[in-house]
């Protein structure tokens, strides 16, 4: 399978984040939208109610 973009739906990520807060806290990619030939994904947290939108990966980290 060839990979287009860093993430595919379904991937389980987490946070680079030196923060406290996102510590432990995965979530999952539940769709990949592309604007411009650019891809953005929609992740679902497994700690916040609302999903969240990103463009640049560079703070997601794919969970092996």
């Amino acid at each position: 399978m060839v990979r287009i973009s860093k993430f595919q739906v379904g991937d389980l990520v987490k946070r680079k984040s030196r923060r406290g807060y996102w510590k432990g806290k995965v979530g999952i990619i539940v769709a990949v939208a592309y604007v411009h030939g650019d891809p953005r994904f929609t992740v679902k947290w497994n700690n916040l109610d609302k999903m969240r939108n990103y463009s640049d990966t560079a703070g997601l980290a794919r969970v092996v």
